[in-house]
């Protein structure tokens, strides 16, 4: 799966939130992750972030996108309530003989939203969630040399800020 580029523009908006055909749209394929997903981009330009593989650092477009803030590496606090991919993938560490069970977490708020056990193959993470204000998106192993730093890497980006008639 190749790695998105950070640079990027788009217009338009989303179908199935506003029910207008959209002027332009940018559609990316994520593998197993979102096969065909659409996205649009605020007047502040995109809300992106990613972190890694190598650099391990996070990496998100000037000035910094303001519905995300980095808090440390592989963790996220959301600014702006939304609709947010959120994609990447983990490279098992085979080598690894460590005593701690093969377990990457994807988690909102310490509690796990997703779980990859199977330490044989190179998994992708993510989906799409709906993230508020203050909650805090991270990526944790159960041991730091379980995965290969070097081919893994998770990132996330606004689709919407969906205005719900109740």
């Amino acid at each position: 799966m190749s790695q998105p580029d950070l640079n990027f523009t788009i217009t338009g908006s989303l179908p199935f939130f506003s029910g207008k055909k959209p002027a332009a749209m940018s559609c990316w394929s994520l593998g197993e992750v979102a096969p065909r997903f659409c996205f649009k981009c605020t007047a502040q330009g995109p809300c992106v972030a990613k972190f890694g593989p190598l650099p391990s650092k996070w990496q998100m477009p000037s000035p910094e996108p303001s519905c995300v803030n980095k808090t440390a590496d592989w963790r996220l606090k959301i600014l702006q309530n939304g609709l947010y991919l959120i994609y990447g993938q983990v490279a098992p560490n085979t080598a690894y003989k460590g005593r701690a069970p093969f377990e990457v977490q994807l988690r909102k708020n310490e509690d796990p939203i997703q779980a990859l056990t199977n330490n044989s193959m190179i998994q992708n993470v993510g989906g799409a969630y709906e993230f508020h204000a203050g909650d805090v998106i991270d990526l944790i192993f159960n041991a730091e040399h379980q995965v290969l730093k070097n081919k893994t890497y998770w990132g996330i980006f606004l689709l919407t800020n969906p205005q719900f008639i109740s």
